[in-house]
């Protein structure tokens, strides 16, 4: 039995990744998009640019190379394609990448 629950336990390890994995300021490729920098801080999502600016911070959750962020326009999901690039996978700002 211990070896079964010690099993499940690192497996459950391995698939999480904390949200500290994705901590800094990531700025927009695009000069044109409507998002010109997303922050992270381990707990929430900080966006400028614009209107967006007045939006206040939203937490996140890192899990499967995604970063799921709770809007007031609800998740938008961030594929993450290396520790340096994120691109939004959802709403109207699909497709829309993000580098530090």
């Amino acid at each position: 039995m211990k070896k079964f629950l010690l099993i499940v336990l690192v497996g459950m390890a391995i698939g999480c990744t904390p949200n500290s994995s994705i901590i800094g300021q990531y700025k927009a490729v695009n000069s044109e998009s409507i998002i010109k920098e997303i922050s992270f801080d381990g707990n929430v999502a900080t966006f400028k640019g614009g209107m967006l600016s007045l939006m206040p911070s939203m937490e996140y959750e890192v899990t499967d190379d995604k970063i799921y962020v709770e809007s007031t326009e609800g998740i938008l999901v961030f594929d993450i394609i290396d520790p340096d690039t994120i691109e939004c996978q959802s709403s109207i700002f699909e497709g829309e990448r993000f580098k530090k």
